[in-house]
């Protein structure tokens, strides 16, 4: 919610969503995020210490779910936007040079979203051994540790967007994300 929301939820409101709806919808994507590979939240870590598999077996479970339930938030969505009678953003003229220029950048770009996936990876094989490491050097349960995890990781990106729509003046928007971020998480 934190990085995208500032971009697509202006964007929501623009085409026609009340803020509300728009920061609804937002949550709804972000709690999908949690469910989609390979960020799956801090669950995804609980379930490979906890299931005993590795974090590749738990993203090929998650994978065909999670894109389910990003389907089902595109038909709702769109089926809001028609019964409001929503009109897209016009399409912006694109020189050639410019199109190939973005072609260039979008391949960059994938390359870049490739890497980050594979350090995130590697990340989130080495964020586990550490919360093992923490609960067996603290004494402390795993399913302790792991709840703050998870809780921090759900909680703190839509409560600082709460507090900044709230802080800019918009309390349908704060509301919309508060209630829809305690309800989805």
């Amino acid at each position: 919610v934190v990085t995208t929301g500032t971009f697509t939820i202006p964007l929501m409101k623009k085409v026609g969503f009340a803020p509300e709806k728009a920061g609804a919808v937002e949550v709804a994507c972000s709690t999908n995020g949690q469910l989609m590979p390979p960020v799956m939240g801090a669950a995804a870590f609980l379930m490979v210490e906890y299931v005993g598999i590795s974090y590749v077996e738990v993203i090929k479970h998650a994978f065909l779910p999670a894109i389910i339930s990003y389907v089902a938030l595109v038909y709702i969505v769109h089926l809001e936007a028609m019964k409001a009678d929503m009109q897209g953003l016009p399409r912006a003229h694109v020189s050639p040079l410019l199109q190939r220029l973005l072609g260039y950048l979008g391949s960059m770009l994938l390359l870049i979203i490739v890497v980050c996936i594979a350090m995130l990876s590697k990340g989130a094989d080495w964020m586990i051994d550490g919360v093992v490491d923490l609960a067996s050097r603290t004494g402390m349960p795993k399913i302790v540790i792991g709840a703050t995890v998870v809780s921090l990781g759900t909680t703190l990106p839509e409560a600082f967007v709460s507090v900044m729509a709230a802080y800019m003046g918009n309390p349908g928007l704060a509301l919309g994300n508060g209630v829809g971020s305690i309800i989805a998480d």
